[in-house]
């Protein structure tokens, strides 16, 4: 007589099927090719990416202009704008060679200019823009005091992060799909290995803000 019709629908195509006894396999039969297709309803993350899932473009109709945009694209223009202005004072520079003296100590001046204020700002926009970097600065000087508190590990449990993905699995009874969020879990390598990158800036920012230097110097005097 064949196998009765089933009204079963696949969780993960919607079209109908068997399912089997493994509870993450739903059967099709493919006419146009005259035979059975197993569909699988598994992980949308696979087990060897769980260390490292980068974020992924949104479909394109999401894209678009804001103000935040412009605004972004007037400040990039400006730094531009800042890097041609300092090489053409390095043309001049190069044609009134200053002495040795005072080379020296302009160089002293910019270095300072340099360390305080331009590398703190290079170091602050780059979790924003490397997709390597798993979250920002403020995320990562809470992960690494809940660790001095609680533990590296506990630390990147506690600050686990969404992914925007889920796991879907068959219940029990086969009759319906449970969805559940996928986050990301730091692990203890992550965060003691941010440990110096996390200190090196909060330094630099404290060693570029003029309050902490005038009142460092003066502690150091007395």
């Amino acid at each position: 007589m064949g196998r009765p019709k089933s009204d079963y629908k696949c969780p993960k195509c919607g079209r109908q099927g068997f399912r089997r006894s493994n509870p993450s396999a739903v059967v099709h039969y493919e006419h146009s090719i005259g035979r059975r297709r197993t569909c699988y309803i598994k992980r949308l993350v696979d087990d060897k990416d769980k260390d490292h899932i980068s974020a992924e473009d949104p479909p394109k109709k999401f894209w678009g202009e804001s103000e935040l945009y412009f605004e972004l694209g007037n400040m990039a223009n400006h730094f531009r704008t800042i890097g041609d202005n300092l090489d053409k004072i390095r043309m001049k520079v190069y044609k009134f060679k200053p002495d040795a003296k005072t080379s020296a100590e302009c160089v002293k001046y910019l270095t300072i200019f340099e360390k305080g204020f331009l590398n703190p700002v290079e170091m602050l926009l780059l979790p924003y823009h490397d997709d390597r970097w798993a979250t920002n600065w403020t995320d990562w000087f809470k992960i690494q005091i809940d660790s001095f508190q609680h533990g590296a590990r506990a630390a990147g449990i506690m600050n686990a992060i969404p992914t925007g993905q889920v796991l879907m699995r068959l219940s029990d009874d086969k009759d319906s799909v449970i969805l559940s969020k996928v986050v990301r879990e730091f692990t203890s390598s992550q965060v003691k290995k941010n440990l110096p990158k996390t200190l090196k800036l909060a330094k630099e920012l404290l060693d570029s803000h003029p309050l902490e230097k005038a009142l460092n110097n003066w502690s150091k005097k007395n």
